[in-house]
């Protein structure tokens, strides 16, 4: 079992936002005291520039909450807008596991 003052730690490395997370990799949010994880897209993956039937800006998250009975909460969020047709995709899934 990893130690409390380990986990923190761990967990200010992962909520830290920074310029390289954000552009690269996406960025992570996680509290182990209360064992939830969200996360969101890199900005480089929302532009979609050369998609069918023109350009589209993709918003996605995800939550994420383990219960006391490891049971899991699990949400994502994908929203997607085209400039060309003016038109909005929504995909919202969840599960319970």
């Amino acid at each position: 079992m990893k130690s409390e003052a380990y986990l923190d730690s761990m967990d200010r490395v992962l909520n830290k936002i920074t310029w390289k997370k954000m552009l690269i990799f996406g960025q992570i949010f996680n509290d182990h005291k209360k064992k939830e994880c969200g996360s969101c897209r890199r900005s480089t993956s929302m532009l979609q520039p050369v998609a069918f039937g023109g350009a589209r800006l993709k918003l996605a998250a995800a939550y994420r909450k383990t219960y006391y009975s490891r049971r899991n909460l699990s949400l994502e969020a994908d929203i997607s807008y085209g400039f060309r047709n003016r038109d909005e995709w929504d995909i919202i899934t969840g599960k319970k596991i």
